[in-house]
């Protein structure tokens, strides 16, 4: 794991489009199929009946059976990977910056492995293709989380992290766009959390 900073993250991101690169967001509408303005297809099987687009089963393909550790409830964590995927389709390189558990950095530098040689870039691209995916390990959607002596410190951080990954965004936005860095929107642990029934819902 190397030593975490948020905004190190960012410049880290940002090197990789000095070029003319600008982030790409996943976007579940963009293209149903590979055509030659698509920034990349994805080859996976869907994982159900709902995933309508390659973006989605991707993003699932690569948080899938993300282990929640035993003490998540009073904890927030943080955790930033990037990979690269040449014009084969093959993942060349990967890179992890953040504080989360290793059960989770494991099992999610495991799932974007096993993506490899199931992606199409477009021929057309002379460039690698990048890939940014941010996710966040708290219990701040279980209800345990309101007896946690800490839980303002928590949402603070947590509502940070968020603020700062959208200006990010934001700025990116107006940059000059090309599509060799897709950027995900945050993952978590919160539809692992729903099959587990760790979530409780309000009723109506």
């Amino acid at each position: 794991m190397k030593q975490f900073n948020f905004f190190s993250v960012l410049i880290f991101i940002n090197l990789f489009t000095l070029s003319g690169q600008s982030n790409q967001p996943i976007k579940g509408n963009s293209f149903s199929k590979m055509n030659k303005f698509s920034p990349f297809y994805y080859k996976g099987k869907p994982n159900n009946e709902f995933e309508d687009h390659c973006y989605i089963t991707l993003m699932n393909d690569l948080i899938k059976n993300v282990p929640i550790p035993d003490s998540i409830t009073c904890k927030n964590n943080f955790g930033i990977f990037v990979f690269k995927v040449n014009s084969f389709g093959q993942i060349k390189q990967l890179e992890y910056f953040g504080d989360l558990d290793k059960i989770i950095e494991v099992k999610i530098k495991e799932n974007i492995k096993n993506t490899s040689g199931l992606y199409t870039i477009s021929k057309n691209k002379k460039l690698n293709h990048w890939f940014v995916l941010p996710f966040w390990s708290h219990g701040g959607n279980m209800p345990e989380f309101n007896q946690c002596e800490n839980k303002f410190k928590l949402n603070a951080e947590i509502e940070n992290y968020i603020k700062f990954y959208y200006l990010y965004k934001n700025v990116k936005s107006v940059l000059p766009k090309s599509s060799n860095i897709t950027i995900f929107e945050p993952m978590g642990h919160y539809f692992e959390m729903l099959k587990r029934g760790l979530i409780l819902h309000e009723e109506m």
